[in-house]
């Protein structure tokens, strides 16, 4: 094939004349990937994902959450912005306070307001307590990869799936690890 050029978009400018280079950003965050071969040119934008996120009541919900100030306000995004695959655990550190949910009422449905379908282990605070309060709405909590870990957390007033199997309350798990946590 034609010689190709490779340049990561990463501040120290790397590149690479291989034609199928392996390449990993050491900082998360947004990248323009270049490739120049054979005359043509052809860009690629991707983020580049931690397997560290934060996620905090007062967070600064900006993605990809990958400090405690920019922590997402969400605990579902800060779990979907965590790298993991099979060998890789990715880490949510929920900080000390209260995530309510305030969507509606959909107790009617077989859905959780927090659903762990990945593997990523969710940790709270050393001091203090980090709630997730359903609000009795909807199950809170949905624990489904078979490597998942809640850890250091209170889980609360879910309510139960109205509808077919009778899943929930304020913990529905089908795999993973619970340790350390408060579930009401």
């Amino acid at each position: 094939g034609a010689p190709c050029t490779w340049d990561f978009g990463d501040a120290q400018h790397t590149s690479s004349t291989e034609p199928e280079p392996t390449f990993s950003f050491d900082v998360p965050g947004r990248y323009e990937v270049t490739l120049v071969s054979g005359g043509r040119t052809a860009k690629l934008a991707l983020h580049a994902l931690s397997t560290t996120a934060y996620c905090a009541p007062n967070g600064g919900d900006v993605f990809p959450y990958d400090t405690p100030e920019r922590a997402a306000k969400s605990p579902q995004d800060a779990i979907e912005a965590v790298f993991c695959d099979d060998e890789t655990r990715g880490t949510v550190h929920v900080a000390d306070g209260t995530f309510t949910y305030a969507g509606p009422d959909v107790s009617n449905r077989k859905t959780a307001w927090i659903t762990v379908n990945r593997h990523v282990r969710l940790v709270g605070p050393e001091t203090g307590e980090a709630v997730f309060d359903a609000a009795r709405k909807i199950m809170a909590c949905w624990l489904l990869h078979p490597e998942a870990v809640l850890e250091r957390l209170t889980i609360s007033n879910g309510r139960l799936n109205q509808n077919g199997p009778q899943l929930g309350g304020s913990l529905a798990m089908t795999g993973g690890l619970v340790t350390n946590c408060v579930i009401s």
